[in-house]
């Protein structure tokens, strides 16, 4: 039985999410099958892809 999403969730680690202190909000971007992640708020890497700097 597939679980279903309880939500959007917005993602808010200003200064942390691409840092060992960003490991929940790497979790929840790479991995969450629970909510729907609509966005990352991380002013250094605004307009960024958040794939793509957890890539790096």
């Amino acid at each position: 039985m597939k679980k279903s999403i309880d939500g959007n969730a917005l993602v808010y680690c200003e200064g942390a999410f691409n840092t060992p202190n960003g490991k929940t909000a790497h979790g929840l971007v790479r991995f969450t099958e629970r909510y729907n992640v609509v966005g990352v708020l991380d002013s250094r890497y605004a307009g960024k892809d958040a794939g793509e700097v957890l890539d790096r």
